[in-house]
């Protein structure tokens, strides 16, 4: 697979999105990929915590 850059990530995202998209909801998009990206890099290095660890922390977030 050939790894894009984040200009071209960018770019593919804000062609998809509808031509009367404002721009706060491109910056939002911006930010949303730049946050799964931070993630799947983190889970990459090891940096994860397990499913049922979130499941818990998440369970505790609603009491």
């Amino acid at each position: 697979m050939t790894e894009t850059s984040a200009r071209d990530r960018v770019l593919r995202a804000v062609r998809e999105m509808p031509s009367d998209t404002t721009y706060e909801e491109v910056m939002e998009r911006v930010y949303m990929i730049q946050k799964i990206e931070r993630g799947r890099q983190q889970i990459a290095d090891g940096q994860g915590i397990p499913h049922a660890e979130a499941k818990r922390q998440m369970k505790r977030w609603r009491e």
